[in-house]
């Protein structure tokens, strides 16, 4: 599996993996500061570092979600490296039950199982407001961009260069990707327009790309999750329970069943967009014998419910 480097601008890097663009500033030739640690769950990102001869001191980390931290554990415990992670992100990932709350349909011994492997200690904990976070004597912006997960943040490093994480798409994988995963699609469209506002060298993709300019890009991600919803809203053709939902939209979509957490995300990121159409009106919701029915938001046919 091959890995690669590629400077972006100053002392901001990157390491190129097959499936994860993971930013570094470089100390000096010898130390450096990650901006997550990607996906690669063998070692592989652990053995290319000691065979650049770097060695990590820090990790600024976007959020918890388990293809952004896979290497926290070693790099800590043999880097020592110095974890940072968003305050509310650092609550959830304390405990088998914070997890499990982050993804609220699961169950608690198989949340336990898929998170024990990544699993490290948090040592320093981002506040809730935007600002610049000193890390080894380098100052790092701090953006909070909330919606992808519950507490995820973007950084820029003094070179200018803003690391976006999950809060964008690429282009390619706005073309290929199924579904999106959103904790809430509402706050998740609100941080993506907050990206405008800041104009960068560059700006890093987590599974995509390095852009020069991401403001169409922006609209490009906010047009797919319309679009999305719209085709969820389209097939609720009649009152139905987000169970009936989840098998049409499973079969809909072509969705393969996978491993349990695999299974897990992908409902709940039908969940998100379905409740997404609830908040701007597009569906409404009401409860009978303890069972929640989703259907089109009409106040003059009553007789839909029925």
């Amino acid at each position: 599996m091959e890995i690669t480097a590629q400077r972006i601008c100053g002392d901001t890097w990157c390491v190129i993996e097959p499936k994860a663009i993971v930013p570094y500033y470089r100390l000096n030739e010898k130390e450096i500061i990650l901006l997550d640690s990607g996906c690669l769950l063998q070692g592989e990102l652990e053995t290319w570092l000691a065979e650049q001869k770097l060695r990590v001191k820090a990790i600024l980390t976007t959020h918890d979600h388990w293809d952004h931290v896979a290497a926290h554990q070693a790099l800590q415990q043999v880097h020592g490296a110095k974890i940072y992670l968003p305050k509310i992100e650092a609550a959830l990932h304390a405990t088998d039950l914070g997890h499990l709350t982050a993804h609220a349909n699961g169950n608690l011994k198989k949340i336990h199982n898929f998170f024990e492997p990544f699993s490290y200690c948090v040592d320093e904990e981002i506040g809730l407001e935007d600002g610049v976070l000193d890390v080894c004597g380098v100052p790092f912006s701090v953006v909070h961009t909330p919606g992808h997960s519950v507490d995820h943040v973007c950084y820029i490093t003094p070179d200018q260069v803003l690391y976006v994480g999950d809060t964008l798409m690429s282009e390619e994988l706005l073309r290929r990707t199924k579904l999106s995963y959103a904790a809430s699609h509402e706050e998740d469209i609100a941080s993506k327009k907050k990206l405008r506002q800041y104009d960068c060298k560059a700006y890093v993709l987590a599974h995509g790309s390095i852009e020069q300019d991401i403001g169409a890009l922006i609209d490009q991600n906010i047009d797919y999750v319309c679009r999305r919803a719209e085709e969820v809203w389209r097939l609720i053709t009649e009152p139905m329970s987000m169970e009936h939902i989840l098998r049409k939209l499973w079969r809909h979509f072509a969705l393969r069943d996978g491993m349990y957490y695999k299974n897990l995300e992908m409902g709940n990121m039908i969940r998100s967009l379905v409740q997404y159409l609830v908040s701007t009106g597009r569906l409404e919701c009401r409860y009978y014998d303890g069972v929640d029915y989703y259907a089109h938001s009409r106040e003059q046919e009553e007789t839909t419910w029925n």
